[in-house]
């Protein structure tokens, strides 16, 4: 397969079938491609993992932990925490990111 054809098919995949690619296979599917082309879908990656963070949270504050419903407002607040940690230790220039809904 040619490193366009390889970028090509790597940049029509959503970043939830990335996640699915098994470690032994890291390898050769992220080989012989530009430093540029990585960065991208590595930003696809952690954009994934900050949302799948927000969102986890934001379950837990509903009673996904605990039992107790806390409320959507508190659980608006408990993920924008949480994406504010997880963007700081992904080295986000400017971590806190609040979204409000």
């Amino acid at each position: 397969m040619s490193e366009h054809t390889k970028v090509a098919q790597l940049f029509q995949t959503p970043a939830e079938e990335l996640v699915k690619i098994k470690p032994p296979e890291w390898k050769e599917t992220f080989s012989d491609l530009h430093g540029e082309d990585l960065r991208l879908l590595s930003n696809s990656l952690i954009q994934l993992s900050v949302l799948a963070a927000r969102m986890s949270a934001y379950i837990d504050a509903r009673g996904g932990e605990g039992g107790k419903d806390q409320g959507h407002v508190e659980a608006v607040k408990n993920q924008n925490l949480r994406a504010e940690k997880i963007r700081a230790a992904l080295e986000f220039q400017h971590p806190k990111a609040d979204i409000d809904f």
